[in-house]
């Protein structure tokens, strides 16, 4: 009894490493707009202000986001956006490209509506919801 006792301790000792070692992680790897991202991809949790600005998502569901700059127009892309001093991420379909050699300034929305996001501000096109994870 005391070996399986022993081993079940064991056990959990482990995954308590796992989790705080990936928390850490999630911690420490921000990028300057405040948002965790590995290599290509953002993670975005989901709070009451992204739920307003970002297309299908709910409170709480992690989106994430693949880095992307192959833009065309029609697609939904995610773009970081400052409302009260601070960075959110919103979503929006282009309707208009401008480009040049250097930077890539996307139109957004039409009409009374459209908004200009610079390449510099762009978070990618791709994205993978997973709901509740973000909570």
């Amino acid at each position: 009894m005391r070996k399986v006792l022993n081993w079940v301790w064991s056990f959990v000792e482990v995954i308590i490493i796992i989790y705080v070692v990936l928390v850490t992680m999630f911690v420490l790897c921000k990028n300057k707009y405040g948002y965790t991202q590995f290599g290509d991809y953002s993670f975005v949790t989901v709070g009451m202000m992204e739920e307003k600005t970002i297309q299908n998502v709910s409170k709480g569901d992690l989106l994430l986001v693949k880095n992307s700059n192959d833009i065309h127009n029609g697609d939904l892309i995610y773009y970081y956006s400052v409302i009260n001093d601070e960075y959110i991420v919103k979503s929006g379909v282009v309707s208009n490209i401008v480009e040049d050699n250097y930077n890539s300034l996307y139109t957004v929305g039409t009409g009374n509506q459209a908004v200009s996001v610079a390449s510099n501000r762009l978070l990618g096109k791709y994205s993978t919801t997973y709901g509740t994870v973000g909570s």
